[in-house]
């Protein structure tokens, strides 16, 4: 079971472009580049987290802020540690529609000022990581409140 996360770069409250250089820098370090928002290695192959071909996605080719996501995050060591790593490079916080929190801030790379007001509304729903494990740590906090929901309402 995986869920939704999203990556933007926000100043004063309204979307902003992310390090484009640096994101540059983190894909030449990692050997990876961007095929039609697809990140592939140097022999064409799709990134891949513990042996399973990610749903990670960069949308770097349009004129609207860099920004990025994953579909379905299985948030595998691997991949939070990459998530992580990529977000602080880059300059990217992390939305999680899924809720509690909302809005994940890997090593303090925004504050409370540059957030847009709907992920700012209520300081609970942000979470301040400094490191993966900690990523990792809020994120199956989040999915296991989920399915505890939905085992709550299915009972």
């Amino acid at each position: 079971m995986g869920f939704s996360l999203y990556f933007h770069k926000f100043k004063d409250g309204e979307a902003a472009d992310a390090d484009r250089s640096s994101l540059k820098d983190f894909l030449k370090k990692s050997d990876l580049t961007i095929e039609d928002s697809t990140l592939v290695d140097s022999a064409g192959n799709a990134l891949e987290f513990d042996g399973r071909v990610t749903e990670l996605h960069i949308d770097s080719d349009s004129e609207e802020p860099l920004s990025g996501g994953i579909d379905y995050a299985s948030l595998s060591n691997e991949e939070c540690e990459f998530i992580f790593d990529l977000c602080t490079a880059v300059g990217w916080l992390i939305i999680n529609p899924q809720g509690n929190p909302m809005t994940i801030i890997p090593n303090r790379n925004h504050s409370v000022e540059d957030l847009h007001d709907s992920l700012s509304e209520n300081e609970e729903e942000i979470a301040w990581v400094n490191d993966a494990v900690e990523l990792q740590m809020v994120l199956q906090k989040t999915l296991l409140s989920s399915a505890n929901i939905e085992i709550k309402l299915s009972a």
